[in-house]
């Protein structure tokens, strides 16, 4: 292998400016992925060499953000390892073992899924327009027919790598922060955030709250290959106000709020279920509109979500994790 000689020219002129991770616009967000680090500790070097400090810190800073998304991914494939031994296969490419899973769990070849997946997918819209015609007057049964009527899967969501799949693993920070014993998901759907917590901490128990059972019990036939005994699963229509109060501390819900006919009443729910001093990561898209699900009556949340959780005994903290959270990302104490 040929060795590549620095020297004082413009490091542009041998190796190209290495990629940062980057958000759903496609625009660069900060951290380099693992792919990228050879060609970004060259950058380091050569503004370290060449005097340039300030520049040298930032790219350092970049290469400290991709390592620590790189240790919350190993968290998830480690999850998806354990799986794949269980079911006797050499693949532990994430993506791959998805689809395998599921075409073991339908019995339906993979292809038949991804082509299930698309169809689904690609008349998301033309659904919800059909089913919900007037979104300023949106009915509760409106919304159950779009939902009650959607096949299974309706999509495999890109959590495989790089940044989606740290964030579904961020959660786990939170829980070794303050040692959170108790930790509940609601709207987790395939429970993927809560399993990998669970495989990662087998001394604390866990709780996924999902309306769809489909959804819930492909999560519990996945975790049962591996033996991971400490999730519960409740259905999210068995809970009122009153059910199972204070028996958590810590709880999860991303990217459930946006879709809900009547998010204050959740709220209720879930504040319920926190114990005094417990806390709430919470991720939500109220701003995302128009978008199939989302409803037109729930974008009055969107900046607001403070002033909202705080009708609901919550206060916002802020705390001290190795990546930055996003805008929609979410802290909060239980007073």
């Amino acid at each position: 292998m040929e060795n590549i000689i620095i020297t004082s020219q413009d490091p542009t002129s041998y190796i190209k400016e290495p990629s940062k991770y980057k958000n759903n616009s496609g625009q660069d967000l900060f951290g380099y992925p693992l792919s990228q680090m050879s060609q970004a500790f060259l950058y380091y070097n050569y503004y370290l060499n060449s005097g340039e400090i300030n520049k040298a810190i930032l790219i350092f800073e970049h290469i400290k953000l991709g390592i620590e998304i790189e240790e919350l991914c190993s968290m998830a494939k480690k999850y998806y390892i354990k799986i794949a031994k269980a079911l006797g296969l050499t693949n532990n490419d994430i993506d791959d073992l998805t689809w395998h899973l599921y075409s073991l769990y339908l019995n339906k070849p993979i292809a038949d899924i991804k082509q299930l997946v698309h169809k689904i997918q690609s008349s998301q819209q033309e659904r919800w327009n059909l089913l919900v015609p007037d979104q300023d007057n949106i009915t509760v049964d409106q919304l159950n027919a779009y939902y009650d009527g959607e096949e299974f899967p309706s999509e495999i969501i890109n959590i495989t790598s790089g940044l989606p799949l740290a964030y579904r693993t961020l959660p786990a920070l939170i829980q070794k922060q303050f040692g959170f014993k108790r930790v509940f998901d609601f709207g987790g759907n395939i429970g993927i955030s809560l399993s990998v917590l669970a495989n990662n901490d087998p001394t604390s128990k866990y709780t996924l709250i999902e309306l769809n059972t489909q959804a819930m019990n492909f999560a519990k036939w996945r975790n049962d290959l591996i033996g991971l005994t400490n999730i519960d699963y409740i259905n999210s229509n068995t809970l009122n106000k009153d059910t199972l109060k204070g028996q958590f501390d810590f709880g999860i819900c991303t990217e459930v709020l946006e879709h809900l006919y009547d998010v204050e009443a959740i709220l209720e729910i879930i504040s319920n279920l926190l114990e005094p001093g417990g806390v709430l990561f919470l991720t939500a898209s109220f701003g995302y509109y128009p978008h199939p699900g989302h409803l037109k009556k729930n974008v009055k949340y969107s900046g607001h979500e403070d002033l909202l959780l705080n009708k609901f005994g919550f206060t916002p903290i802020k705390l001290n994790l190795p990546i930055p959270l996003l805008n929609s990302f979410h802290i909060y104490k239980k007073l």
